[in-house]
């Protein structure tokens, strides 16, 4: 048994595969489906644990569940505001599904937050889809004040000269 904080206990077997997963997801960038039952079992038990629930979406994600993907992403933020991964996975999945305005809300929160290429590259594309040119390349200028690799630099200069 492994004590979860609250006086709540997660099973030797359960904990193990958490673990497993939580390896495989951050060092192998694997998303095993193998481990879903003990997932959603643990999510379950601790609707709280915000990781539970992040692992959750993951599953969906891997599963296309686009539905289940972003309920688990919503409970994962429900349960930690700041989990600025869940955050941004929510912007894009919206950004994918064509719910720009969306994308848009959870995307300026992460900005005031944690400003990265990432977020402000789909921040660009969803303002251009909204016809939000001038608030579009404010984001651009914003990125280029980035400690930028090269390859990103490459792939803003391509945003610029459009």
């Amino acid at each position: 048994m492994i004590w979860i904080g609250h006086n709540k206990i997660v099973d030797y077997l359960v904990a193990q595969d958490i673990r497993l997963f939580r390896e495989k997801v951050r060092l192998e960038k694997i998303t095993d489906l193998s481990y879903k039952k003990s997932l959603i079992k643990t999510a379950f038990e601790f609707p709280e644990w915000s990781l539970m629930q992040y692992y959750l979406s993951l599953i969906y994600k891997e599963e296309k569940n686009q539905e289940k993907q972003e309920e688990y992403l919503v409970r994962t933020l429900e349960c930690e505001n700041n989990h600025f991964t869940a955050r941004f996975e929510l912007a894009n999945l919206y950004f994918e599904q064509d719910k720009l305005h969306n994308a848009l809300e959870n995307l300026l929160i992460l900005k005031e937050h944690k400003f990265s290429f990432s977020c402000g590259e789909l921040l660009y594309k969803i303002l251009v889809k909204l016809e939000k040119i001038d608030e579009a390349k404010n984001v651009l200028k914003d990125m280029g004040k980035l400690d930028l690799n090269d390859k990103q630099k490459k792939v803003l200069d391509s945003y610029l000269y459009v």
